[in-house]
């Protein structure tokens, strides 16, 4: 499976891109207009518009012809997704986010039904945590197995813990 993120001008040639493109494809997850944090002066307003539509999707066969042309590469992602850091002050990451804040932010990637099927098939502890923990550990077993098995870097999971910490219910 294909995990990748594509940057395009406007949310109009993203819908073009997109016409067309049968149900199993993938998974996209049109994120639309994303925004850089609060600068410290101005904590209480909206940080400043990142240019372009940004999409992340997971394709099951291959890419959708459309969508090559804006693909990028994992290091022009936004922080949460491929843990590039930012210019700004950078928020403390936190120790551990709840079962759903975890969840959440894996399905707004794209990597829920994946992280569940492998934690599935693993079993065992594995399983019990996944399913009955109330809270997910940043630096716990099961975050650390979720790590090696879908390469992610110490810098991404960081992003995303950060990310998932924001999410409410």
């Amino acid at each position: 499976m294909l995990h990748a993120y594509y940057l395009f001008d406007d949310e109009a040639s993203f819908l073009e891109a997109a016409s067309g493109i049968p149900l199993a494809a993938g998974h996209l997850t049109a994120i639309g207009v994303l925004r850089e944090p609060p600068l410290p002066e101005a904590p209480d307003s909206p940080g400043a518009a990142i240019p372009g539509y940004h999409v992340l999707a997971a394709w099951t066969d291959a890419e959708a012809p459309g969508f090559a042309a804006a693909r990028r590469s994992p290091s022009e992602a936004p922080v949460w997704f491929a843990g590039v850091p930012r210019e700004g002050p950078r928020m403390a990451v936190p120790d551990s986010v709840t079962n759903f804040q975890a969840r959440a932010m894996l399905l707004r990637i794209g990597l829920l039904d994946e992280v569940t099927a492998a934690i599935s098939a693993a079993g065992g502890e594995a399983w019990q945590a996944w399913e009955y923990a109330n809270v997910v550990s940043r630096h716990g077993a099961l975050t650390t197995a979720i790590a090696a098995r879908f390469d992610l870097t110490e810098e991404q999971i960081d992003a995303l813990f950060l990310e998932a910490s924001e999410i409410a219910a």
